[in-house]
């Protein structure tokens, strides 16, 4: 059986006829922060305007983490403002061989690039881990690329629990974790899952 692939869109008010250009054996999972729009795609989410596009990958994640694809791709309502050559090759090629990878434009600075970027976004990450009983640790960051777009394989989200997304997905409501939530996390999803197993 050919590995399933999900593609969350996380959208306000973007033109969403891009969709078609997807692979076809690859399935599309709406949702937006716009109660008003009309021409949204049947089966489309709508969700709190809360936390950009952090809000809605987290909601993905906290709720269908029984029923997530083999691999599910997260990407902007208009991902091309955020390192079109990279996913346009993604997405002609099919070709998603990583546990985990950022598609989108490299950070500049190379000397920061493989690190989180801002303390309170460890905070916000050591909320969640302490929900599952582990203080202190924020993971391992990848590289980092702007845009927050990424692929993940469901074995690397599932080796952390439900509760771990949960949390996560509480504090995009939270006082002291905004402003910023959205940006913080764009910086720092790499830091959001225990990936380096996966790369022995």
């Amino acid at each position: 059986m050919s590995p399933t692939t999900d593609v969350v869109i996380a959208s306000y008010r973007e033109d969403l006829r891009w969709l078609k250009w997807l692979p076809s054996s690859w399935r599309p999972v709406v949702y937006c922060t716009d109660e008003e729009r009309r021409d949204l795609p049947d089966g489309t989410t709508l969700l709190p305007n809360t936390a950009r596009e952090a809000g809605q990958y987290l909601y993905h994640l906290a709720t269908w983490y029984d029923d997530l694809a083999d691999v599910t791709l997260f990407l902007q309502g208009g991902p091309w403002h955020h390192g079109a050559s990279v996913l346009v090759d993604t997405i002609l090629n099919e070709s998603l061989p990583h546990p985990i990878c950022y598609l989108g434009a490299h950070a500049p600075n190379k000397a920061t690039a493989h690190k989180p970027h801002f303390d309170q976004a460890k905070a916000i990450l050591r909320k969640a881990y302490g929900a599952i009983g582990r203080e202190g640790d924020t993971g391992a960051a990848i590289p980092f690329s702007v845009g927050a777009q990424f692929y993940v394989r469901r074995e690397v989200v599932h080796a952390l629990p439900q509760e771990f997304y949960q949390r996560l997905l509480e504090a995009t409501a939270e006082e002291d974790t905004q402003p910023g939530f959205a940006h913080m996390m764009e910086a720092n999803w790499g830091c959001a899952f225990e990936w380096q197993s996966f790369f022995k």
